[in-house]
Order: structure tokens, then sequence, then C-alpha cells
């Protein structure tokens, strides 16, 4: 049981990471500049999320897809689990704060050419 919730808790977060990414990427003409804007984006995001998880401390927020996430968090945060308690705010951490690190213009880019939004 608790490791179908784990991979459920995974799989919010790593929604949510990838909604993030795309939603900056994608609205930019200049791609290259967005990546400051992603990486200070996700590690605030990261921190609320994991406060939440944590502590079920509900953000201030009017960011509706963050909401949504801590929402999709909420049913299976519940019952406290010493698993989940234990890895769902490392995996938010590495997630939110450490992967962030690793993006570069070329996958930006990526995203770009995935969605049709640029040539070649």
């Amino acid at each position: 049981m608790a490791n179908e919730r784990l991979k459920n808790i995974l799989n919010i977060l790593s929604d949510y990471h990838t909604q993030v990414i795309q939603t900056y990427s994608l609205s930019s003409q200049k791609p290259e500049e967005t990546i400051q804007t992603i990486r200070l984006t996700l590690e605030k995001d990261g921190d609320m999320l994991e406060d939440y998880i944590r502590w079920r401390k509900v953000p201030n927020t009017n960011n509706k897809a963050l909401l949504n996430c801590i929402e999709a968090l909420e049913k299976e945060l519940e019952p406290w689990d010493t698993q989940i308690s234990s890895l769902a705010p490392t995996w938010c951490r590495l997630m939110f704060k450490e992967y962030p690190m690793t993006i570069s213009p070329e996958h930006i880019v990526r995203l770009y050419k995935n969605a049709g939004l640029t040539d070649g």
C-alpha cells in the first residue's frame, strides 16, 4: 500500500515539475533566458511543496497549478506513514532544488521543437 502511494506521490511531483518547465519554456521567444526563471520558480515551489509534505502547511498562493498539485498530494499523504514522511520530502528537494541546476538551453530548445514552435 505504501509503495503505491509513494509511486503516486512521485508521479504527482514529476507532473508538476514538468508542467512548470513547459509553461515557462513555451511562453518565451528566448528560451535561453527562461532558465533562471525556471530555476527560481522550481526552488520556490519546491520549498512550498516540501513544507506542505512535512507540516501540511498550505501555502498562501494564487498559483492554481501548485494548489492542484497540493490537493493531489493531500490524498496520498494520509494516513501518516514512516516511508512516505521520509522519502517524499527528499524527492521534493532533489526534484525541485537540485535537478533544476541541470536545465540547459538545449533542454529548453528541445521542448520548443517537441511543441512545434521552432524550425529544425
